[in-house]
């Protein structure tokens, strides 16, 4: 039986599966709409849910990584679900400058060539490899992230094959986004929202607490109406 939900909290769901499972199964992404069920023997999931995961999708025909400029161009999502899916693409812009938005005024981005300013943060950081910053890094507690895998706890909730049905169970099945936040506490607190270097310092469950609240908002605040083959949306 099919759960219509459409969770926004599921839509960094992929951030949680480890970097050399990723590769393994030809993974480039933390979306999972290119993902070879057959091949893996996996059930995709049909929840509302699932739909999240095209939050990053251009076109329903090719494998373009960014923002769709137009959600009708995705005809694979049911058209019930392209507004869910619209408030969710602004919900999560919103919420991601909480991590991103003094970077740009530092003037260094991850591509940045000028290693002065990577070893210069490195070594405030306490940190001597780049590999070395795998979790979370917290600027008042440099050894935080080596501190808790010490403890044996990691990042990472997915590390094998036979935990990705764990993961698309979860999409299927999960009844809200404060139980999936609470249910991954302690791995979405030691997952960066985004892994690059040196943004790795906003938690994953910070990220998609804020989508959550952010699309709720925006979900309860504006109306869609259709008009002449046209949708528009009204603020209330």
């Amino acid at each position: 039986m099919k759960i219509k939900k459409f969770i926004p909290e599921l839509h960094d769901i992929g951030k949680l599966v480890d970097d050399d499972l990723k590769k393994k199964i030809s993974i480039s992404v933390h979306t999972f709409i290119n993902f070879d069920f057959e091949k893996y023997n996996k059930k995709k999931p049909e929840s509302d849910s699932w739909y999240t995961q095209y939050h990053h999708k251009k076109k329903a025909e090719d494998n373009d990584w960014g923002t769709v400029d137009d959600i009708n161009v995705l005809s694979d999502i049911p058209k019930e679900l392209r507004f869910s899916l619209f408030l969710l693409i602004i919900a999560d812009h919103l919420a991601t400058p909480s991590s991103r938005s003094t970077l740009e005024k530092a003037g260094f981005t991850p591509e940045d060539k000028d290693i002065k300013i990577q070893k210069k943060i490195l070594s405030d950081l306490g940190i001597s490899r780049l590999d070395n910053a795998r979790g979370l890094i917290k600027l008042w507690n440099k050894k935080f992230y080596q501190n808790e895998e010490e403890e044996e706890n990691q990042w990472a909730a997915y590390k094998d094959e036979s935990d990705l049905k764990i993961m698309f169970d979860e999409i299927q099945k999960i009844d809200s986004g404060e139980d999936f936040l609470n249910k991954y506490k302690s791995y979405l607190f030691l997952t960066p929202e985004d892994k690059s270097f040196p943004r790795n310092i906003t938690s994953l469950f910070t990220h998609l607490d804020l989508t959550g609240k952010i699309f709720r908002i925006l979900q309860k605040s504006i109306t869609q109406i259709e008009e002449d083959n046209c949708r528009k949306l009204y603020k209330e």
